[in-house]
């Protein structure tokens, strides 16, 4: 049985041209003895039981709507009134 792994996987075959492997790839034969670190791979009993559905959680409620403070960009900025000097 082909091993499937569980992270991804940079490798070399035997001509030098590299392969990427992908997690639920499985090995091909030529590369199992070049991969060494059994954390590579999936455990055995993993492939045979389906996980179990967690069940959804319940919605949040959500917040009231924050007071929006942003200045709105689109309307001509208020003028400021000019300053008067005395010997103007």
């Amino acid at each position: 049985m082909a091993k499937k792994l569980i992270a991804h996987v940079s490798i070399r075959d035997a001509g030098g041209a590299l392969h990427s492997l992908a997690p639920g790839d499985e090995v091909p034969e030529w590369a199992e003895d070049r991969l060494t670190n059994e954390d590579l791979f999936a455990p055995a009993a993993a492939d045979e039981t389906p996980a179990p559905e967690a069940p959804e959680p319940d919605p949040a409620p959500e917040a009231p709507a924050a007071a929006d403070k942003t200045p709105d960009f689109t309307k001509p900025a208020p003028r400021a009134g000019r300053r008067r000097t005395k010997d103007a």
